[in-house]
């Protein structure tokens, strides 16, 4: 699938790159403008067949997991408030809360997570919701860890769909436009093999190209006149 997809990308390169380039003496101006846009939107028609269908992840989403965890009983608070003073302690002594959260066990997870949004430090952060939500990312992949259920196969269902997900944006944004460092980080965490491949076969300023070449096009042609001859 990896070498496909960098296939598949790399041919949509060329074929911007020929597209934006091509000359025909025979056509006028305008009528070169329109061929020109015609073979641009057939290299996008080539790379949007290859996008990939993600699977629909079923189940609980994460927050509602992470939600279904908060303490309820009175004895199930009590914990969670016994567990908040060793949390104290040990942030008293320098460790940080990923650091408390990477050796943690469900009990402490929840005290963690019950006390997160009104830590004082968190409180007074311009932050907070960034915070907030880092947090509970890393205290959903510890519990996955230590073997939460819910947890570990929402985990295993978001890594099978990881790599088409990040492939489909990667190349769904580079239809658009530009792809992003946000797309390309995503890719790279699914499969740093596949990050290369396909970043490989981008042609570097490509895409200002065609954005530049769609602009002044746009001056000279209708939609309606693009054409592939």
């Amino acid at each position: 699938m990896t070498t496909t997809h960098a296939e598949a990308f790399a041919r949509l390169q060329q074929e911007r790159r020929a597209a934006i380039s091509h000359e025909d003496r025979d056509l006028s101006p305008q009528a070169l403008t329109a061929h020109r846009l015609g073979l641009l939107q057939r290299a996008d028609e080539n790379l949007a067949a290859h996008i990939p269908t993600v699977p629909e992840i079923t189940g609980p989403t994460r927050a509602e997991i992470l939600d279904g965890l908060h303490p309820s009983t009175v004895d199930e608070i009590a914990v969670a408030r016994d567990l908040r003073e060793r949390i104290q302690a040990d942030l008293n002594r320098g460790r940080r809360l990923e650091q408390i959260l990477a050796s943690a066990d469900q009990r402490t997870i929840v005290s963690v997570l019950h006390w997160l949004p009104t830590m004082p430090d968190v409180v007074r952060s311009p932050h907070r919701d960034e915070i907030v939500a880092e947090i509970q990312a890393l205290a959903f992949e510890r519990l996955a860890e230590v073997g939460h259920e819910p947890a570990a196969t929402q985990r295993q269902a978001e890594e099978a769909t990881a790599l088409p997900a990040a492939v489909a944006r990667v190349f769904s944004e580079a239809l658009a436009g530009t792809v992003t460092t946000g797309a390309w980080t995503d890719l790279h965490r699914a499969d740093p093999e596949a990050y290369r491949e396909i970043q490989a076969a981008e042609i570097p300023g490509l895409a200002d190209e065609v954005r530049r070449f769609g602009i002044l096009a746009e001056r000279q042609v209708e939609p309606d006149q693009f054409a592939v001859r």
